[in-house]
C-alpha cells in the first residue's frame, strides 16, 4: 500500500526461502517453510510456526552457512509480519492475550568470540521493520536469530522478509 516495490537497502542475506534454514530451540517446537501468502519484496517469505513454554523458550534460526557483514555496517534490521496487536489477538472482544516476541540478531568470528543484538519485540500486525542500531565489531559474520518468549502453548506464526545489514 505504500507504493514500495524493493527494499531501501540491498539485503544480505534474501529470506524468501526457508531452503537450507534450521530451526532449533529450548521448551518449543517450532518450523519453518516458504510461505508465498503474505510476500514482500519478492515472491515468498519465511514462515516460522511456534509454540514453547515458560519464560525462557528460546527458538533459534539459522542459515545455511554463516553470512559475511560489511565492516562498516551500523545497522541490522528484519522485516517481520507480526502475530499481535500490544500483544493482544485483535481490539474487538474476545481479546486473547500473545505473548509479546524478543528477536535478537546474532554474530560470531572465528576465534569463538560473538555478538548479539536486540532487533525489537514483535508487538504488531501486518510488515512491520524492526530495527537494531550497533557497530557490529570487525569479522564478524551473521549467524542467525535467537526469539526468545515467553511463548504459550498455542500455535503462532511469523513471516520473516530479509536481514538487512546497512552500511553507515
Amino acid at each position: 500500500r505504500a507504493g514500495r516495490t524493493a527494499d531501501e537497502f540491498p539485503p544480505i542475506a534474501r529470506m524468501e526461502s526457508a531452503d537450507g534454514w534450521r530451526v532449533s530451540g529450548e521448551r518449543v517446537a517450532a518450523t519453518i517453510a516458504t510461505d508465498d501468502a503474505k510476500p514482500l519484496f519478492g515472491a515468498a517469505s519465511i514462515r516460522l510456526d511456534y509454540r514453547g513454554e515458560g519464560t525462557n523458550a528460546v527458538i533459534r534460526l539459522t542459515p545455511p552457512e554463516p553470512i559475511a557483514v560489511p565492516e562498516d555496517s551500523d545497522t541490522a534490521t528484519l522485516w517481520v509480519y507480526g502475530n499481535n496487536i500490544f500483544g493482544n489477538s485483535g481490539y474487538d472482544p474476545p481479546v486473547t492475550k500473545i505473548p509479546l516476541t524478543e528477536i535478537v540478531a546474532c554474530y560470531a568470528n572465528a576465534a569463538g568470540g560473538t555478538f548479539r543484538k536486540t532487533l525489537g519485540f514483535v508487538y504488531h500486525r501486518d510488515w512491520h521493520l524492526l530495527v537494531g542500531v550497533a557497530k557490529v565489531p570487525r569479522g564478524m559474520r551473521f549467524t542467525g536469530f535467537e526469539l526468545k518468549g515467553p511463548f504459550d502453548a498455542e500455535m503462532r506464526n511469523l513471516s520473516d522478509r530479509q536481514l538487512e545489514v546497512v552500511q553507515g
